[in-house]
């Protein structure tokens, strides 16, 4: 290749573009590569204690979801450990399924839409009290 960027053929061009994009590609691939290390490092402390992937799961709800499922963790852990002692059951190996991926599909909306008014804690006779008879 020719210190003379005036002289420098299309040979000399292309080499030295292959050369950057060689390059580049290498550190996307290193950035990648690091991305990928950082999230499988967050994957596995959210997975170290059900809390934290419970309230990491909460936090992709709007508010009112998240207040009204914020006291439920024990309730979405037993039904967790029962679909694993099912799993162990059927397949007769340690399950490896994660509390996380347990979460993950479950629609928080879909189930809060299916509760009784009563259960999402709209209680009428709170707010409109019986009426009541009298009798003269």
């Amino acid at each position: 290749m020719s210190n003379n960027p005036v002289g420098t053929t299309l040979a000399d061009m292309q080499a030295g573009m292959g050369a950057w994009k060689s390059g580049g590609i290498e550190i996307l691939m290193a950035r990648e590569a690091e991305e990928r290390r950082k999230q499988a490092m967050i994957s596995d402390w959210l997975n170290s204690d059900p809390n934290l992937a419970y309230q990491a799961r909460l936090g992709q709800l709007r508010p009112g979801l998240s207040d009204f499922f914020g006291s439920q963790l024990g309730t979405y852990y037993n039904r967790y450990q029962g679909e694993l002692a099912n799993e162990a059951r059927v397949s007769s190996e340690l399950p490896t399924r994660t509390f996380s991926s347990f979460l993950n599909p479950i629609n928080f909306e879909q189930e809060y839409a299916g509760l009784s008014p009563y259960r999402r804690g709209f209680n009428l006779s709170r707010s409109a009290p019986s009426a009541r008879w009298l009798n003269w």
